[in-house]
């Protein structure tokens, strides 16, 4: 999270609550600029540390291979 606006509303029920799959993670387009409109909910911290000793690059090369989902956001505007 990189703001406390962004706390308050990743906590909130506006955006779509997910749990945790980092191949999901690894595959969902994100913009820096906006609220994001889907966040990842970790069961506890215990699944990050399990994270660790999984196969990571395997699962960025099956992501890699399925592609993006659409993006849940409409496009950033052109600069003028």
């Amino acid at each position: 999270l990189s703001s406390p606006k962004e706390t308050v509303y990743s906590l909130s029920a506006e955006p779509e609550h997910q749990a945790f799959d980092p191949l999901e993670a690894m595959r969902t387009p994100y913009r820096i600029d906006i609220l994001q409109p889907l966040y990842f909910v970790l069961p506890d911290l215990k699944r990050l540390f399990d994270l660790a000793h999984e196969d990571i690059m395997g699962m960025v090369e099956k992501g890699m291979t399925m592609g993006l989902h659409a993006p849940k956001f409409a496009p950033k505007p052109k600069a003028a």
